[in-house]
């Protein structure tokens, strides 16, 4: 993990990403639907004449899935394969933890995510889940 963490909020979960895996963050415009796609997937989008994939994580962490509707915000981020979009409720800051600010995920957290789940980090307002990689790359 690098140094700095990217916090955001989807649904009722504080969350937090490895800032490497970043590219920037947006407002979505408008998302394309894309009939029978895989759960999780939003639609498409086009950032500076590329096309993205929009995604929800949501289904993911045990939440409800947003259908069609584009997030109030939007992680761009680079995968293996291409880029993607994680759509997220609001952005928060970049933090550079330390250390001793860092723990294992709750015992307490639900069985469903624990395994995007590889951190925790005691913010000033938040207990952070910092995702796994897997949790974000589909």
């Amino acid at each position: 993990m690098s140094a700095g963490l990217c916090t955001f909020q989807i649904g009722p979960y504080a969350c937090a990403l490895d800032v490497s895996l970043v590219r920037e963050v947006m407002r979505p415009r408008q998302v394309t639907p894309v009939p029978k796609a895989p759960e999780g997937v939003v639609g498409l989008l086009s950032v500076r004449g590329r096309v993205i994939t929009a995604y929800d994580l949501g289904p993911r962490l045990g939440l409800a899935g947003r259908g069609n509707a584009p997030a109030p915000f939007g992680i761009l981020i680079d995968s293996d394969s291409a880029p993607l979009c994680l759509m997220v409720d609001a952005i928060g800051e970049v933090g550079h933890p330390a250390p001793e600010r860092m723990a294992p995920p709750p015992a307490s957290l639900d069985a469903r995510i624990q395994p995007y789940v590889e951190a925790a980090y005691r913010g000033p307002r938040n207990l952070f889940l910092v995702l796994a990689r897997e949790a974000i790359v589909p």
